[in-house]
């Protein structure tokens, strides 16, 4: 449709879940469904809404942001361990930023876009070699094709849900450190690690939330 002589967005929506769509309408019929979604006081239903390549040229420059945004949180995620605060572990930007996007804004996150932002954080010394550029592709595969109910949970669930992962995570991590070393790390910096990324989780969530409108405004005009 176009009004005034420019064109305003379609409802439209990739997920397998069935999506919420841009505008008054899509808005409409969130509160006219009374769902789960509903509870968590709009931010969830709205980082649903999937970016869709309307225009080429838009739809690159999103995926080039979202690169550039995951490149420049891995800088972030180094210059915190210089604090005092984060002077024994740090909270991992990176997991964040890619766990959200390949949830609700999968089109913008290619593979090869997880695997340049986790090279780039093991190369800054973040994580042992080989590490995260395996463990953050299988997980945004499998949040890709596992199917995870994106409209029915609500955010106490996407945060258990995220609890999990960073539980799985630290596994890994203590798995490969045992097979490479044959010793164990130490863990109370590892289990600190993990509670900082599930602490930090509501507050990160936050932030997304409005990069996830920049970059939907940009892709769909």
């Amino acid at each position: 449709m176009v009004r005034g002589g420019r064109a305003v967005g379609t409802k439209t929506d990739m997920s397998t879940s069935g999506g919420r769509g841009f505008g008054h309408a899509g808005q409409r019929q969130s509160r006219q469904s009374g769902g789960r979604h509903n509870t968590d006081g709009g931010y969830l239903s709205r980082m649903k809404e999937t970016i869709q390549p309307t225009h080429p040229a838009r739809f690159l420059s999103s995926r080039f942001l979202v690169l550039m945004i995951g490149l420049f949180l891995v800088l972030v995620e180094m210059q915190l361990a210089n604090w005092s605060f984060f002077s024994s572990a740090t909270p991992m930007l990176s997991l964040f930023y890619v766990y959200l996007l390949a949830l609700y804004q999968p089109l913008v996150l290619p593979l090869s876009s997880v695997w340049i932002i986790a090279f780039f954080a093991e190369i800054l010394g973040l994580d042992m070699l080989g590490v995260r550029v395996i463990y953050l592709p299988i997980l945004v595969i499998w949040l890709t094709y596992r199917p995870f109910d994106r409209e029915g949970e609500d955010f106490l669930s996407l945060w258990a849900h995220f609890a999990s992962v960073c539980l799985v995570i630290a596994l890994w991590r203590l798995g490969v450190f045992l097979a490479v070393h044959l010793t164990i790390p130490d863990l109370s910096e590892m289990a600190l690690q993990t509670g900082l990324n599930i602490i930090f989780f509501p507050v990160i969530f936050v932030v997304m939330f409005f990069l996830n409108s920049l970059v939907s405004r940009m892709n769909n005009g």
